[in-house]
């Protein structure tokens, strides 16, 4: 039988080893280290004290080789999330850029609707004074030189200066036939089209409908003079067109200008039967004749 002391020893050493034989597998349970089921089981064996010295040496290292691999696995974790933080800043300052490139460019445009804006009010503005000082200058040069003037010589004048500003912005189109039912401004349209011209327009027949085979002029208005002098620069073309060859288009004159017109067509023509070798024609309100 062995001694009391001994006796306390071997149930101490016994107690020690089922308690580290629970840990190890509570650590395997828990953890799933792997290797303490395997520690435990040495443990469960009896073991004399040298024995249970150098058992648990060993589980120390074990435990300290352990510790440092947690140590690195947390030196790697802290690493891998660093490199996230960098990454996600690096990502929130690319987004920072793009919204800064968006932003530029907004406001480039805004700036470049802008200077349009201006373009456009300063080019409207511009030809706005050019048409108020135009009607100005021909109101002035209408007016009598009298120091005084009567209500009715004042209406007189106003209604010339308004008469031949319509007109400037007015031609007269001949030839065109007749069609029941026409819708006029589409077909002088087609016309204008011929010669590579799409204004706005309005149109009407001028005077009561006359004997079948003959047609009544058109009056063509359209937006400014401008319009009316690109359409004259090009109404020549019509001669050479398959529909409208038999068209033709002049200025919208007033009364006296047409009288002096038929006066001018007149003498032409009679200069073309006297002098055949010849070319007549009507410029700057002459009729002028030239070698063929």
């Amino acid at each position: 039988m062995p001694p009391p002391g001994d006796h306390t020893l071997v149930y101490r050493g016994s107690q020690l080893q089922l308690n580290v034989a629970q840990w190890f597998r509570k650590l395997d349970n828990e953890f799933g280290v792997g290797i303490g089921n395997c520690i435990a089981s040495n443990f469960q064996k009896k073991m004399q004290k040298h024995e249970l010295a150098t058992s648990l040496e060993e589980c120390v290292q074990y435990m300290k080789d352990q510790c440092s691999h947690l140590k690195s696995y947390d030196i790697e974790v802290d690493s891998t999330a660093a490199r996230l933080q960098e990454a996600q800043q690096d990502l929130i300052d690319a987004q920072k850029r793009i919204v800064k490139l968006q932003e530029e460019l907004l406001e480039c445009k805004s700036a470049e609707v802008n200077q349009l804006k201006a373009a456009v009010t300063e080019t409207v503005e511009s030809s706005l004074k050019v048409e108020f000082q135009s009607y100005s200058d021909k109101l002035k040069s209408n007016l009598p030189k009298t120091p005084a003037m009567a209500s009715g010589t004042i209406k007189s004048v106003v209604k010339s200066v308004v008469e031949e500003e319509d007109r400037s912005r007015s031609m007269m189109i001949f030839g065109l036939t007749e069609e029941e039912d026409e819708q006029l401004p589409d077909r002088v349209g087609k016309v204008l089209e011929e010669i590579g011209i799409k204004p706005r327009l309005e149109a009407c027949r001028l005077g009561k409908l006359r004997q079948e085979g003959k047609t009544r002029p058109i009056k063509v208005t359209v937006s400014s003079a401008t319009v009316v002098n690109s359409v004259m620069l090009r109404a020549r073309e019509l001669k050479q067109s398959s529909l409208y060859s038999s068209v033709y288009v002049h200025r919208d004159r007033s009364p006296e200008d047409r009288v002096k017109r038929k006066e001018l067509i007149a003498e032409m023509r009679k200069k073309k039967e006297s002098d055949p070798l010849h070319k007549h024609f009507i410029r700057g309100g002459t009729v002028i004749s030239a070698p063929i």
